[in-house]
């Protein structure tokens, strides 16, 4: 087998292997937020709890928080937070804030720093939080947003991977749809 070959099939077999750790990474992150969906919307709490730490692990998360009816539930709060959880409704009353999601539906920040400027009000509240970086998802009921599923990662900036991104953003508009649509 001539040297070119033999790297073309080394090559070929290292895009294979990326593939199928990306194939059982993403089959396991599914199996995980099945059952995390399983009990949000069946009130299991222990396992709930259990399958948050499942994700917040999977995905080196600090916290994660789930607000429902324009912010006045709280579904869930896993992690270590350090204060009360704040009132959620602020997020769904601040149209400034509410500007800063994508057209995705999505507020992607890497270094809530940045926010200080964008909206002082929210940077306030993130830094009594101690969140130095965060990924929310907005799911909109009727257009109207009425779900806010938050991943926090505390005191340090963060660099969030395409991957992590788009499998958080899958969750957490499963998680929002789930509600949003399970009365």
């Amino acid at each position: 087998m001539s040297a070119a070959n033999l790297r073309m099939n080394n090559k070929r077999n290292q895009y294979r292997n990326q593939y199928r750790n990306m194939y059982h990474l993403i089959c396991r992150v599914i199996s995980i937020c099945l059952c995390a969906l399983f009990c949000l919307s069946f009130g299991c709490t222990s396992k709930k709890e259990e399958r948050l730490q499942q994700i917040r692990s999977l995905f080196d998360l600090d916290g994660i928080t789930i607000y429902s009816e324009s912010g006045a539930q709280l579904v869930c709060r896993n992690g270590n937070y350090m204060v009360e959880v704040p009132d959620g409704r602020g997020l769904f009353e601040d149209e400034k804030y509410l500007a800063l999601f994508g057209d995705d539906d999505n507020f992607i920040e890497s270094n809530t720093l940045k926010l200080r400027s964008q909206d002082p009000a929210a940077f306030a509240v993130m830094q009594k939080q101690e969140i130095g970086a965060f990924l929310q998802c907005l799911c909109r009921k009727e257009g109207v947003p009425n779900v806010i599923v938050n991943y926090d990662v505390f005191n340090r900036n963060r660099k969030w991977s395409d991957e992590d991104i788009t499998l958080l953003t899958i969750l957490g508009h499963c998680i929002g749809n789930l509600l949003n649509y399970s009365e």
